[in-house]
Order: C-alpha cells, then structure tokens, then sequence
C-alpha cells in the first residue's frame, strides 16, 4: 500500500488501481499523465473521487525502473487540468544511465 502524503499534510493510504493511471504505468513501464481528471471518460471513479477530494485535475505517474524491471511508480499532481509538457514529461522518462 502506497502512503502518500496530501496537500494538507496528513497521510492517506490507498491500495494500486490498477484500472487507473498508476496501474498502467506499471504494467507499460511508461510515462502516463491524465487531465482533466474530472468530467474525462478516461479517469476511474476512485480518480476522479481522490481529485476532488485533494483539489487537483491533473496527474503524471512515472514508473521507477532498476535493471530494467519496473519497481514501483512517483506520481505528482497539480491543480489546474492542464496537461504536463513533453519537456516534463522527457524528464520522467527511465534513461539508461538511470536504469
């Protein structure tokens, strides 16, 4: 279980939906981002309820990668529905000096 921790600094504990964006980067190994969040046919009802909840419309998740098996993912969010630029999203992206 993942235990991040929310904008007003107090934990919340979640298990992977692996429906949703975090699941799919793991099982791509690949950089996947979604906004808006809210009101898209994309994002499952446990997103969309999490962004509402903590007052963002926009997420990137990035797989961590070691030997080149995904180990885990990073995720951040923002506030605005408004897409992370292919310049952010290239800095996420598993390098092979990083692998």
């Amino acid at each position: 279980m993942a235990a991040p921790i929310a904008s007003s600094g107090s934990p919340f504990r979640q298990p992977v939906d692996h429906k949703g964006l975090t699941g799919k980067a793991l099982r791509t190994g690949k950089v996947m981002q979604l906004a808006p969040i809210v009101g898209n046919r994309r994002a499952t009802p446990l997103a969309v309820k999490l962004a509402k909840t903590f007052g963002y419309d926009a997420m990137v998740v990035a797989p961590l990668v070691r030997d080149g098996e995904v180990i885990g993912a990073i995720g951040t969010v923002r506030p605005e529905a408004r897409r992370f630029a292919a310049k952010e999203l290239q800095l996420l992206e598993p390098s092979p000096r990083r692998r």
